[in-house]
């Protein structure tokens, strides 16, 4: 019986509280269908250029440093840059690196497939829920 669970469990994969079996594609949406139509734990493909990234900058061992925002990007239908969380629009997505991953590899710019993940927790002015990534493949420029 264990092994039974055990083989049933490998052929999932477990998602931030959902369940998706890993023979599945999630639906691909452009960023302004997401934006338009997503609900806390859909699972999205999408793609986009990424437009901003904000790190957490470190802190010194040893100093007293003030908290900061997660680690987080915006993508874009288009090629553009965003200087300012304001100037999201309806066609930019803020994506938040979750539990720690870094994001130091991602190219500004750079055109990427994602998977995204609609959370639970909303902390933006966005019409939607926080979106987390799930994964990312480069595409080029």
């Amino acid at each position: 019986m264990l092994r039974r669970t055990i083989a049933v469990v490998a052929f999932c994969l477990v998602i931030g509280g959902s369940v998706v079996r890993a023979d599945m594609q999630p639906d691909f949406l452009t960023i302004s269908r997401i934006k338009l139509q997503a609900q806390p734990t859909d699972l999205f493909r999408t793609e986009g250029y990424v437009a901003q990234i904000y790190l957490c900058p470190p802190c010194a061992p040893g100093s007293l440093c003030k908290g900061c925002l997660p680690d987080m990007f915006v993508i874009s239908e288009t090629p553009k840059t965003v200087d300012d969380f304001e100037q999201v629009g309806p066609t930019e997505l803020i994506v938040f690196a979750r539990n720690g991953e870094k994001l130091d590899d991602l190219k500004l710019g750079g055109k990427y497939r994602f998977m995204v993940q609609v959370s639970d927790i909303k902390s933006t002015l966005q019409p939607i829920n926080d979106v987390l990534l799930i994964s990312r493949d480069y595409m080029g420029e």
